[in-house]
């Protein structure tokens, strides 16, 4: 089961990553929008709340903070894959 989150967050940072590099705000919206569900189902409620101000900025024009928001979002993304990767490793 935590193989399947790794997997699907990982894609989902890409897919983010991805809108920031293409300046893509609809990308980023849809990222922000699946980020904050995966944050809030797994307990993240740091990085779930960071990816609903992105969402909400870009679903009300605010290009700037959802853009100036996203690579802090990824990064605690990365550290949330970071500790379920441990977690797997030490078959918690």
């Amino acid at each position: 089961m935590l193989q399947i989150y790794i997997i699907s967050l990982e894609n989902h940072i890409q897919n983010c990553k991805d809108a920031l590099t293409d300046k893509n705000s609809k990308n980023l919206q849809s990222s922000a929008h699946d980020l904050k569900s995966l944050a809030y189902t797994v307990g993240a409620n740091d990085p779930g709340q960071r990816a609903e101000t992105i969402e909400a900025a870009l679903m009300s024009g605010d290009e700037t903070t959802a853009f100036n928001a996203a690579p802090q979002l990824i990064l605690m993304i990365e550290d949330i894959i970071r500790v379920m990767k441990e977690m797997q490793q030490s078959d918690f």
